[in-house]
């Protein structure tokens, strides 16, 4: 099981947990996505800042929701079908582990330290 499939399975096994809604799925879609989204907006950022380019995410106002509509729909197709999910699951479990757990824990609030890190450059790169 790659490192993808497992991060989404570990968001998916702590809200299936505290969730009783049936469309939790959808839920953990939407959790996974906004993860990814804030390491690729933060890592594309601050790559740009680097480079001292100013960033392309940050040109209009439509760039973000559609590389998020995208990550949505990607992952949507990848692990909301029934039988797809039922087999990652079983892989899931069958592969968990605690090390694998923490790079999971340690990955996603990478994620969103780096974009709220980029965020902050971007915005005071703007102003001056």
């Amino acid at each position: 099981m790659n490192f993808y499939i497992y991060w989404f399975f570990a968001i998916y096994h702590i809200y299936k947990r505290f969730s009783w809604d049936k469309d939790f799925v959808l839920f953990a879609v939407g959790l996974f996505t906004f993860i990814q989204g804030f390491l690729l907006t933060g890592v594309t950022d601050l790559v740009f800042i680097f480079l001292k380019y100013p960033s392309p995410l940050h040109n209009n106002n439509y760039t973000l929701p559609f590389i998020g509509g995208v990550l949505f729909f990607t992952n949507g197709f990848l692990f909301i079908p029934r039988q797809k999910q039922t087999e990652f699951y079983e892989k899931y479990k069958e592969t968990r582990s605690t090390l694998k757990d923490a790079i999971v824990i340690i990955a996603s609030i990478l994620s969103v330290v780096l974009f709220f890190v980029a965020m902050v450059q971007v915005r005071s790169n703007y102003t001056g």
